[in-house]
């Protein structure tokens, strides 16, 4: 094992990885409540040392393209709360333009509602998120998000939803397409239930 984060005093936490061709790597991880980055340009290079991308951030998710672009997802501090924010690499990293969150006053990415994203083909991103009890999605362009975010949940026929969480989310080729998974609690004949559901 090689150390990533030696060059920071204090644990690290929430390692999240991706990779690429020929050796490409970005692994991201938390310290001291900062969202850090280290890269390895090559499988003959050396990883580089850590750097910060966001102070006062948690709950990291990255994933990267076959062709080398690279998406990070994660939850931020704004002051007041907790928004949803997105990274973009290619060649280097950049913040999206503008939070995720589908009410910019509700608290998003928390919990269970920590984010999740995939990294499609063609280059486009989709993140997805818990925010108030329900599972959102929203598309990423490199650093600009989609004006339009969609709604994952809803309670199945016969039942009422009390909340939905844990998204996970995947895409090929096409970014038009992507499942989201999460798991749904349940109010179905009187009973309580949690199920996991999925919705393209």
């Amino acid at each position: 094992p090689v150390e990533v984060d030696s060059a920071l005093a204090g644990p690290s936490s929430q390692p999240v990885l991706a990779a690429g061709n020929g050796g490409l790597l970005e692994v991201a991880f938390i310290n001291g409540g900062q969202l850090y980055v280290v890269q390895r340009a090559a499988s003959t290079s050396a990883l580089s040392a850590p750097t910060s991308l966001f102070a006062g951030a948690s709950n990291p998710a990255i994933q990267m393209t076959n062709f080398g672009k690279a998406y990070l997802a994660f939850t931020a501090i704004d002051g007041s709360g907790f928004d949803v924010r997105a990274a973009y690499y290619a060649g280097q990293w950049s913040l999206e333009t503008a939070p995720l969150n589908a009410t910019p006053a509700d608290n998003a990415g928390t919990g269970t509602g920590r984010p999740a994203v995939a990294a499609a083909g063609d280059g486009v991103a989709i993140v997805a998120w818990g925010e108030n009890g329900h599972v959102y999605t929203r598309r990423v362009w490199a650093t600009a998000p989609s004006v339009v975010f969609e709604q994952a949940d809803a309670p199945l026929s016969g039942c009422s939803e009390t909340s939905a969480g844990q998204p996970a989310i995947a895409a090929g080729g096409d970014s038009s397409y992507a499942p989201v998974a999460f798991v749904e609690l349940l109010t179905c004949g009187g009973q309580s239930q949690s199920r996991v559901l999925v919705n393209r």
